[in-house]
């Protein structure tokens, strides 16, 4: 099967060589009529054009990143890289260093009317023993080839393999040759093929020395491209033969403080022909490890549109971006991975899945902001606390499962308060037990929203920390007023975990954990003496987790009551 292709948008096409360029017009050479010109030439190579990649769809809209269950509890999303810069850089040229064959030809009206071969060296062009040292052409207008020997010609045409193409130079050029008795034509000789890198992008812990083969998906990538010289033009024939290539990968960078993902760039490159469909392409790992379970478990990635097939001589950079799998609730009731469920509305990420014995545990995707959540009523004895149970130590707090019972139920509050429904008293607590997460909830067995208990956090925590295969070890979490950095501390993963992959994955929308999660407030219940600063008992901020006043990412709990502005998490039963 054969495709013509326009020459023009495949191959970047030198400049017309007009009669008033001085550049190829030896100067004072005067006019001759209907004789013969004498023509030299001149090379330099290109490197690769680094090519922005803009991914759409085919009604040209921007082309939103699609979720892969790839299973062994992997999600994936290709998408264009933004780890490497994507901003086109000045293409480099270089003048011919060593010894290179190089085969030139020019076409009159799609004719063959001269050609040469010889070696280029520097600047230097040396002709092949008994060949001609110049080009002896009539004035008119042509198009002139050059190629290196990776390319075979089959009559007035020339081929590239895919076999050949890595290593493979060309050049196209329309010039019109003048009536003068020399002119010189310069090449800028380019790749012949594509080539691509993919970078692998990843909310949770990278492991080294993975292996992944990019291969073609069914029989549409080319095998041989081949010139036409009658039409100064390319056609593309596949056989079904096409061979992708292996990308390695060494160098690890681990996610950041900052909830950026970690990143394994490739160590080398795959190539193909121009013309290829990246659509055409999947990518399969062969070794290697994410959040520590296998890749060479994992299933195909398929690659997405770059909104062109590959041209010559540009390199492109995709980005893999890799989620450990986790569950959500869905506003049907029915849980699950937004790769199998991708229309289902999702209302909460699931923390503790129901069993036969007890029920889910879901947390909000989205915070409640506002201010002075941490409120409470001058009326109650802060002696005496809030809530009916008191803990002395974070240690004995973490144990503490019973956020509804706090949020709901009348026997949880000295005095037999509900503060679900105190909004005066318990503005917190009202604004958890009322949140609306944006969509209608259809599942009969969905329970109410309320304001999670330190233990129902610590258990988000540990679900996310655990997927992302960075587990946090609590030890030594006894004491109020207790707080790590991001840099030293034990929690410095948590903005690493897969909590990032409920927000947007790309653009100003995009957050990191820890400016999403701000004050965090729940149940902190103590029995500590009231000091100017210190409130016993009383709603506070149980957990802080994002920026602290140093600029740094990191924890702390605390029973110290915190009247300002911050964010609140629900959490539901099903």
């Amino acid at each position: 099967m054969k495709m013509k292709i326009s020459f023009l948008p495949l191959f970047c096409v030198a400049l017309l060589v007009s009669a008033c360029s001085n550049d190829n017009i030896e100067p004072n050479t005067p006019a001759r009529i209907n004789e013969k010109t004498g023509i030299s030439f001149s090379m330099t190579e290109t490197d690769y054009e680094d090519t922005k990649i803009d991914p759409t769809r085919a009604d040209g809209n921007s082309a939103e990143p699609k979720l892969m269950d790839l299973g062994n509890d992997f999600e994936a999303c290709v998408m264009q890289s933004t780890i490497k810069s994507t901003t086109p850089k000045k293409i480099a040229t270089r003048a011919i260093t060593g010894p290179k064959h190089y085969s030139i030809r020019a076409y009159k009206d799609g004719v063959l009317k001269g050609s040469m071969k010889g070696t280029f060296n520097g600047s230097t062009f040396t002709p092949d023993a008994g060949a001609s040292k110049q080009m002896s052409l009539e004035p008119g207008n042509y198009n002139f080839i050059c190629y290196n020997d990776k390319f075979h010609e089959v009559g007035d045409n020339v081929e590239l393999s895919q076999d050949d193409a890595k290593e493979a130079y060309f050049c196209q050029k329309e010039v019109t040759i003048q009536n003068q008795a020399q002119q010189f034509v310069p090449f800028e000789m380019k790749h012949a093929c594509t080539r691509l890198a993919i970078t692998l992008e990843i909310y949770g812990k990278p492991g080294p020395n993975a292996v992944a083969e990019i291969k073609p998906v069914g029989t549409n990538v080319p095998t041989k491209v081949t010139y036409v010289g009658a039409t100064n033009s390319f056609t593309q024939s596949h056989d079904g033969t096409a061979r992708g290539g292996t990308l390695t990968y060494s160098t690890l960078k681990e996610p950041d403080k900052y909830g950026n993902p970690g990143y394994v760039t490739s160590d080398n490159f795959v190539y193909f022909l121009p013309g290829t469909d990246c659509t055409d392409l999947q990518m399969n790992f062969t070794s290697g490890t994410m959040f520590g379970r296998s890749l060479a478990n994992a299933g195909s990635i398929r690659l997405l549109t770059i909104g062109s097939t590959f041209q010559m001589n540009k390199s492109y950079d995709l980005s893999v971006l890799f989620w450990p799998r986790v569950d959500y609730l869905f506003s049907d009731g029915t849980t699950g991975s937004v790769a199998a469920n991708p229309t289902k509305e999702r209302i909460g990420l699931v923390i503790q899945k129901k069993t036969s014995t007890s029920r889910g545990l879901a947390m909000a995707l989205d915070p409640i902001s506002g201010n002075k959540y941490g409120s409470y009523s001058y009326g109650y004895n802060p002696n005496n606390g809030i809530n009916m149970t008191h803990y002395n130590t974070v240690t004995t707090a973490m144990t503490d499962m019973n956020g509804e019972h706090w949020t709901y139920d009348a026997s949880g509050t000295v005095g037999g308060i509900i503060k679900a429904n105190d909004q005066n008293n318990f503005p917190g607590v009202y604004a958890a037990a009322h949140y609306n997460p944006g969509y209608t909830i259809t599942g009969a067995n969905v329970g109410r929203w309320f304001l999670p208990s330190l233990g129902q956090v610590i258990a988000a925590l540990n679900m996310m920390a655990n997927a992302a295969d960075y587990p946090i070890d609590w030890s030594g979490y006894t004491d109020w007023a207790h707080s790590e950095t991001g840099v030293t501390g034990k929690f410095k993963y948590i903005c690493q975990t897969p909590l990032g992959r409920i927000f947007p994955l790309r653009g100003t929308n995009r957050k990191s954990i820890g400016t999403v999660f701000g004050w965090y407030y729940g149940y902190i219940i103590t029995n500590t003496n009231v000091e100017s600063t210190y409130v016993s008992g009383r709603f506070s901020n149980i957990v802080y987790v994002g920026l602290s006043r140093t600029g740094d990412n990191g924890i702390s709990f605390s029973n110290n009551l915190f009247d300002g502005g911050g964010e609140i998490r629900p959490f539901i039963h099903f």
